[in-house]
């Protein structure tokens, strides 16, 4: 069987001095086959799967990467487009129907596919059953934050996480927060939400969800606070219960860490403050409960 041949466009995404410049590079042929040629891109692109699970990594090749059957048909949604899939040997062999879509839709989009051998698979995989696949893909645009600031009049649910650490929090929040109705995600400290534990836990969430992370939060709070922009800080202790006071249709609710929550320095700095009603004995919420409950709150009619 001749090899079939693949067109991929790369995208290069450059910071210089607080602009972003984008490349587009000239299509080029890659060929998925047995030959030198195959194996040369299918150790090429596993290489590439173990360098972006650092921020290093990530940063350099400017694609993050995903794992199983359900981030790549979101992928394949969204119109964010997959550089290259590594799927195990028995996908081409023996594809499942739902396998065999998938790879229909890969070939639809002129998507590079590699192989590898289950062994080659089950060192990213470890073990997990989401489907013998990985992706990757370039990084996202950042959210564009000036669209709300200016826009005084247009009603935004923004959830802001200040030094959450956990990628499987930041993932989970992710899903929550587009479920729950927010807007944009806004990432003050804590983790890269393009780590693959992260990219995972958002279930696809991550290609709806705008992010934009990096910020600074002294400077992000002026910013929101000169653009009318009602601010509501997730506290433990002392606050308002989230139904007694309903915030305005243009409001960011603040998450802190999952260990200390917002720093105290935070606090007092707050057009409201909510703490969550609880029973029993227990210190706080989950991070990712205490936020869908908050959110549902911000969005309640």
């Amino acid at each position: 069987m001749p090899p079939t041949q693949h067109i991929l466009v790369a995208t290069i995404i450059v910071l210089v001095d607080g602009f972003v410049y984008i490349s587009v590079t000239k299509p080029c042929t890659w060929l998925q086959s047995q030959n030198d040629q195959g194996t040369m891109n299918k150790n090429k692109h596993l290489q590439i799967l173990r360098e972006v699970r650092t921020v290093g990594g990530r940063k350099y090749h400017q694609c993050f990467s995903i794992e199983g059957y359900r981030l790549i048909e979101r992928a394949l949604g969204s119109p964010h487009p997959l550089q290259a899939v590594v799927v195990e040997d028995r996908v081409i062999q023996a594809p499942t129907p739902r396998e065999q879509q998938i790879l229909a839709q890969l070939e639809e989009q002129n998507c590079l596919v590699n192989t590898a051998r289950t062994e080659e698979l089950q060192e990213f995989t470890e073990g997990r059953t989401f489907g013998p696949m990985m992706g990757l893909v370039p990084k996202l645009p950042s959210a564009d934050l000036s669209y709300w600031l200016t826009e005084e009049s247009l009603p935004c649910t923004l959830l802001v996480l200040v030094d959450v650490k956990d990628p499987g929090n930041l993932g989970a929040l992710m899903r929550t927060g587009r479920a729950s109705g927010a807007d944009a995600l806004l990432i003050v400290g804590g983790t890269d939400p393009f780590h693959p534990k992260a990219a995972r836990t958002s279930m696809g969430a991550i290609f709806d969800i705008p992010i934009l992370s990096g910020l600074n939060r002294e400077t992000l709070q002026q910013q929101l606070s000169s653009a009318q922009i009602q601010t509501i800080g997730a506290v433990v202790l002392n606050g308002t219960a989230p139904y007694k006071q309903k915030p305005t249709h243009r409001c960011a609710l603040f998450m802190g860490s999952e260990a200390h929550g917002l720093p105290m320095e935070m606090q007092s700095q707050f057009d409201i403050r909510w703490t969550i009603p609880m029973h029993g004995d227990i210190d706080s919420y989950s991070i990712n409960a205490a936020t869908a409950i908050l959110l549902y709150e911000v969005n309640r009619p």
